[in-house]
């Protein structure tokens, strides 16, 4: 697989091409949707992603190790939250990656204090309570990050494992912001729209 890297600073959104499961009728793809637009909120990862290591993070002396995976659990949850449902985020993409990277890395060297419900195990955030919500057949995840080519190839690698064979054809793409949504055909006309939410259940945003 040979990709060009885009100008420093810039981001790398790579996806495969999507290719809708067939059932009689009815046709369902989830998608993202890109804003140019909409460049004063930022766009988070879900904390997916395959990171370089960030100096210190295993460090910490063995009795505050605890503290400060409680700390970062919290810093990130209160950023979600800011980003997610009050579309008023209060740091830069990079450093909410930092603190991504940190907790995933603490968790990683003492797996006794891996939570199943923590922000690195999760994506997004629960639905907004002004929609009606909607349960995902399949789960909607995360995309992953690659920092650099050596990364890219990396998920290359496992896409290729996982699936038996080669994952692509791929759709490179400068990062826009955006938002992924699920999409329901049957016989051709829509019936249901939603947005990710926390990945099993969404928002209904079929009249939007």
């Amino acid at each position: 697989m040979s990709v060009p890297l885009p100008e420093p600073g810039a981001s790398l959104s790579v996806a495969p091409a999507l290719t809708p499961a067939s059932r009689p009728g009815r046709t369902e793809v989830s998608v993202p949707l890109l804003c140019p637009g909409r460049g004063q909120r930022r766009r988070y990862s879900a904390g997916v992603a395959s990171v370089p290591s960030t100096p210190g993070a295993g460090s910490l002396p063995t009795g505050d190790v605890q503290a400060r995976v409680a700390e970062l659990t919290r810093q990130i949850r209160h950023h979600t939250d800011l980003y997610y449902n009050r579309a008023a985020p209060e740091i830069p993409d990079s450093d909410f990656d930092a603190l991504m990277v940190e907790l995933r890395q603490l968790e990683e060297r003492h797996p006794e204090l891996a939570d199943p419900l923590s922000p690195t195990r999760t994506v997004g955030a629960p639905p907004s309570e002004l929609f009606a919500p909607v349960a995902h057949e399949v789960p909607m995840m995360s995309l992953d990050n690659a920092f650099d080519l050596d990364e890219l190839r990396a998920w290359d690698t496992r896409a290729t494992s996982r699936l038996g064979g080669p994952a692509g054809p791929y759709v490179c793409e400068l990062k826009f912001d955006g938002l992924a949504i699920s999409v329901r055909y049957e016989n051709g006309r829509l019936v249901r729209a939603a947005t990710r939410g926390d990945g099993r259940v969404g928002e209904d945003v079929t009249h939007n």
